[in-house]
């Protein structure tokens, strides 16, 4: 009796020693929103990436994410050869951007709702950016005004400001952010750039 006794308690120990260390019902941070039910909440601007949709991904790729649909770019649009060929979905069509260049993701434009894991979006002040990101650096913008740029290695991401860096007040806010890979984000919201 005590043998088998010990053999249940040896099983439940090794079953607990085995099982995941994090709660299961809980996503792990790379793995992406179900493609049915996309929520705003899940997706966090970051260096090179919009929630799940990474810049240098394939259209596929993005399209896999069921974050997409195809765009419908009327002929005597001026900007239409400046698109790509997929948008986001709603609720994020009006406030998320997506330029394409063949079949791979070229830049992810914010122009409200998603922020950073810190809290940093469109709307945010220069105070807010810097409580949020302690070495924030204000530079001149690759366009116009000027930019707090944050990367991790070769991803990047933009916060463009419409004043030039000797302008720039702490209540001087963040009015478009984007995401590349190699080369720093413009920044700019105007014209064909979304």
């Amino acid at each position: 009796m005590r043998l088998r006794v010990g053999v249940a308690i040896a099983v439940l120990l090794l079953t607990g020693a085995c099982g995941p260390d994090t709660p299961t019902d809980e996503p792990s941070p790379t793995e992406s929103p179900a493609a049915s039910e996309p929520a705003v909440e899940e997706l966090v601007a970051a260096p090179g990436a919009i929630g799940p949709v990474q810049v240098g991904m394939t259209l596929d790729e993005a399209n896999a994410t069921g974050l997409f649909e195809p765009r419908e770019t009327p002929e005597d649009d001026p900007c239409k050869d400046a698109y790509g060929s997929i948008q986001w979905k709603a609720p994020h069509t009006e406030y998320l951007m997506v330029g394409a260049n063949k079949d791979k993701i070229t830049v992810l434009g914010i122009r409200d709702t998603v922020k950073t894991a810190k809290g940093v979006g469109v709307g945010s002040t220069l105070a807010d950016v810097e409580a949020a990101y302690p070495d924030a650096k204000v530079e001149d913008s690759v366009a116009l005004g000027s930019t707090i740029y944050r990367n991790d290695g070769e991803k990047w991401l933009g916060m463009g400001f419409e004043e030039t860096p000797d302008e720039i007040k702490d209540d001087s806010k963040v009015l478009f952010m984007e995401a590349t890979l190699g080369e720093k984000p413009t920044t700019y919201l105007s014209g064909c750039s979304y």
